[in-house]
């Protein structure tokens, strides 16, 4: 219902539906994963990401999107922070995170984008290796086919408001 209400733009109503999910279920994977997404993209708030992606990984260390989510919520608190110790803490955290999902799941674009992207603040040929894999899914028929592969990207401006899609295999390739 969650997802219904927030396809319609009942955004108030989306959110109750999804907490009650979780309340109902708490280690509800999916409820888990889309409150998370939804809480990066639709209504913001760090922290209920983070606490979605957490719990998910808490239930199956073999999904790759929990670790994947997570990794972003803690990149998203690392770019926010002052303190530069914490922020390496994060920063460190979430390449972490990233890994395990990237062990678990790796044809998927959208994933080794955010992985190159959180990466490239740990280290740099690890950043690399991310991009040129991207590269290697769009130029596989296979790969660069799959269903999450062929949609749009959504991408969210983080030093600034905005949010960009990215279409075609150009555009895809230059991000």
């Amino acid at each position: 219902l969650g997802d219904v209400q927030e396809r319609v733009g009942d955004l108030d109503l989306a959110e109750k539906y999804y907490e009650a999910a979780i309340g109902l279920k708490s280690n509800y994977l999916d409820a888990l994963y889309t409150y998370g997404w939804f809480s990066y993209s639709i209504r913001p708030d760090v922290g209920k990401m983070e606490h979605s992606f957490r719990k998910m990984v808490e239930a199956d260390d073999h999904d790759f999107r929990g670790f994947h989510g997570l990794g972003y919520a803690l990149y998203m608190r690392a770019i926010k922070e002052s303190n530069a110790a914490v922020r390496r803490k994060l920063i460190i955290e979430a390449a972490l995170q990233t890994e395990r999902a990237s062990n678990l799941k790796i044809r998927q674009l959208n994933v080794v984008v955010d992985f190159g992207e959180i990466a490239r603040l740990v280290d740099a040929d690890l950043a690399i290796r991310y991009h040129k894999h991207a590269h290697s899914v769009l130029d596989d028929p296979l790969m660069s086919q799959l269903p999450a592969n062929r949609g749009t990207l959504g991408i969210k401006l983080l030093m600034s408001p905005g949010y960009l899609g990215i279409k075609s295999m150009e555009e895809k390739r230059a991000l």
